[in-house]
């Protein structure tokens, strides 16, 4: 009975994934994520239309955040702690890009840290080619789950933008010259999908 006890605490100790661990992969230059308390390496590989992407929304959404004093806006490398505490991390993404309201940044925080202990109000996933859809599908679900008010998942193939919302079951789709719905983050903000697919001629 006591070596069935042992080996059920071994299991649950091993399932415990602690800030200093993550730190520690950190230095080791590991790019890992938490999923369920198991660290996962968050490298799916990436195109350069994927970086292009990414680097066009950064520059559009920070611009109109600075302009406007809305809260910051963070391009992939940012480790969000969804759930779980220091001692303990259950869930931990980075997102591709990512806004936090202004009212919403931690006081005294300490920004060498590589964790945020927050979900931000948007989080944004550009596909990858090795990530599957299915996968994709459950991290914004998780976001939106841990209070993300928006995700955004974003299909560079398809050049389209798919929108979730917290207090919405579905997702609105958009394509070509379509107006992004950015008034609940970005009000006065006027986006077009085609703008994210632009690339250098």
């Amino acid at each position: 009975m006591e070596q069935v006890a042992n080996l059920i605490l071994d299991a649950l100790i091993k399932t415990v994934v602690t800030k200093a661990e993550l730190n520690r992969l950190d230095a080791e230059e590991r790019h890992v994520e938490v999923e369920d308390g198991v660290i996962i390496d968050s490298d799916w590989g990436t195109t350069w239309i994927h970086l292009l992407i990414i680097r066009t929304l950064f520059r559009i959404l920070d611009a109109h955040v600075v302009a406007h004093k809305l809260g910051e806006v963070f391009m992939d490398g940012g480790r969000y702690r969804l759930r779980g505490d220091e001692t303990d991390v259950h869930r931990a993404y980075i997102p591709d890009l990512s806004f936090v309201r202004a009212a919403r940044l931690p006081q005294n925080f300490d920004w060498r840290s590589s964790d945020l202990p927050l979900t931000p109000d948007l989080a944004v996933e550009v596909i990858s080619p090795a990530q599957s859809n299915k996968k994709l599908l459950q991290r914004i679900a998780y976001y939106l789950e841990s209070d993300a008010e928006e995700a955004w998942a974003v299909y560079p193939n398809r050049e389209e933008l798919h929108q979730y919302r917290d207090n919405d079951d579905g997702v609105r789709v958009y394509r070509g010259d379509d107006l992004i719905d950015t008034r609940r983050l970005f009000p006065g903000l006027e986006l077009k999908v085609s703008m994210l697919f632009v690339t250098p001629s």
